[in-house]
């Protein structure tokens, strides 16, 4: 009979918390108490588990509701809700502004739902980005740190204590001491997906980059390129960069984030990142952003004695990203900036610092600390769109003035002033050559990276759309986008043709593909080793 009573006073706060913790007809000494009251049995049936986290998850609804979560909680925060008071327990390091709840607005997005049963109530939690924040948390964006976290509670061993709040980070096998007993914690590992699904669409637009938005004014976006995490860097797993395509942004990944997730091996030996920047820009100014943020993480990995990101970095590029992407694993020598202005650079130190603005984007070396590459449905030889309507299309709806690049972009204007037939003089009439010029199949870009040269010892994988399933062979055999012909890359390690058109990142196909890929990143190292 105790435990039916517990389920109706279950069910009639879990019913109070969908209107409002405030209306709820239940206090929070009463939840509490039925807290001691369920875990007295040790929680030992289903049954009490779900009215233990129906209580739990009441509790922290209303110290939501009520404000009472503090400001960068960390272990040893407390909080106040009525007549009780709460501390928070956390391991090292976690640190959060909010709690909230799963799938805010009452229904799930994802495409698969990747949770775990057990006691304690799945939450996001979210430390805000702040410029201050920013300055010792080189891969926190505007949005902030945003991850999975489960909640339990502990009520105070005597009248009058302060009940013990328990936020943990979900892992495969994680337990945590109840009722005299060690028990599996609950985890829902698609939180962070549908919590940010939900925020871009109905509230925070900090969130995110517009795709189309940051392809037609790339220039108002310059501030937000660079690599985001989710959470702050890990000190033993490998750092994997999802880096996305044209007129798209880090959340075209969301299911792939979501599905990868979903694999033990990958969340405990892997931490995923993102390189977010605005499509408009051409691919070589991009890509030099992108070594930046590379160059950030290698020092930030070795700060943190991470041994695992030395040498065994792993990105994946869709489309676009797939370019970007591949110029951090070329070297350059002199080919980009021979075919972009028919000679090469001055010396270094010896040109002014306009021209010294553009070395960085035409003179670069292979990152050493990326060991493998996938490419999905990447136009290595561009793409026949970029020279027809909807390339023409795209390059009016792009505004890229000379100044949007600053000093480098400014540059461009002066590399052979003289030659009024070549590059320079259809620059200082055109502008910048957008990320759309750079994907023409006559593209000096497209022509000269297609020679550049891979760093030897880089394993490199392709995942090709083939939208209606034609031959190989076939001229018309492509993703609707990119061309067979053009995704294909000679020398790849593997290579997948999945029916799909050009977001065959999303498909499952490719997915499992890269969950495969990555699995077997890890085997090549254990046979080195």
């Amino acid at each position: 009979m105790k435990l039916t009573r517990l389920l109706v006073l279950g069910m009639a706060v879990f019913a109070g918390a969908c209107a409002s913790p405030r209306k709820a007809a239940v206090s929070t000494g009463e939840r509490v108490a039925g807290v001691e009251t369920v875990m007295a049995g040790g929680l030992r049936t289903p049954e009490e588990v779900a009215a233990y986290n129906l209580l739990v998850g009441e509790t922290v609804a209303a110290l939501v509701e009520s404000g009472g979560v503090p400001r960068d909680s960390a272990d040893g925060a407390e909080m106040v809700l009525g007549a009780r008071r709460f501390r928070v327990a956390a391991p090292a390091g976690l640190r959060f502004d909010r709690l909230i709840p799963v799938a805010e607005g009452g229904k799930r997005r994802m495409r698969r739902s990747v949770e775990h049963a057990g006691v304690g109530v799945p939450m996001v939690a979210r430390w805000e980005g702040t410029p201050e924040r920013r300055k010792e948390h080189p891969f926190l964006s505007d949005a902030g740190y945003i991850f999975p976290v489960t909640v339990t509670l502990e009520p105070a061993v005597r009248a009058g204590g302060v009940e013990v709040l328990r936020v943990s980070r979900p892992a495969a096998g994680a337990t945590v001491r109840l009722g005299g007993r060690e028990l599996e914690l609950a985890a829902d590992y698609s939180a962070v997906g549908e919590y940010l699904i939900y925020a871009v669409e109905h509230s925070e637009k900090k969130l995110g980059m517009p795709g189309l938005g940051a392809l037609r004014h790339s220039g108002e976006y310059l501030d937000k390129t660079g690599i985001i995490a989710l959470e702050p860097p890990s000190a033993d797993r490998i750092p994997l960069i999802f880096v996305h395509g044209l007129m798209s942004r880090p959340l075209t990944w969301h299911n792939a984030f979501n599905e990868l997730g979903e694999d033990p091996v990958i969340r405990k030996r892997y931490q995923m990142y993102f390189f977010r920047y605005p499509t408009g820009v051409p691919v070589i100014y991009s890509a030099a952003r992108f070594r930046e943020g590379l160059a950030t993480m290698d020092r930030e990995m070795e700060r943190i004695g991470n041994r695992e990101a030395r040498g065994r970095m792993v990105l994946v590029g869709h489309s676009m990203g797939g370019l970007v992407s591949k110029m951090q694993v070329v070297d350059s020598g002199d080919r980009i900036e021979l075919a972009l202005f028919g000679k090469p650079l001055p010396p270094a130190g010896t040109a002014d610092k306009r021209m010294e603005a553009l070395r960085p984007l035409v003179e670069f070396g292979p990152n050493p600390h990326v060991e493998r590459v996938i490419f999905v449905c990447t136009p290595h030889r561009g793409s026949g769109l970029a020279d027809g309507f909807i390339g023409k299309l795209g390059r009016k709806l792009i505004n890229l003035p000379v100044q949007t690049l600053g000093t480098a972009g400014r540059a461009f204007g002066d590399v052979l002033s003289g030659d009024a037939g070549g590059m320079l003089a259809r620059l200082k009439l055109t502008g910048v050559p957008s990320s759309i010029d750079n994907l023409s199949p006559e593209s000096p870009f497209v022509k000269e990276s297609m020679r550049l040269p891979l760093r030897p010892g880089l394993h490199v994988h392709s995942i090709v759309g083939n939208k209606k399933s034609l031959p190989l062979g076939d001229p018309k055999c492509g993703d609707g986008v990119v061309p067979y012909t053009s995704a294909h890359l000679e020398g790849a390690e593997s290579e997948l043709v999945v029916k799909s058109g050009h977001g065959a990142q999303e498909t499952p196909e490719a997915i499992a593909e890269i969950r495969r890929i990555l699995l077997l990143h890890l085997e090549t190292k254990n046979r080195k080793q």
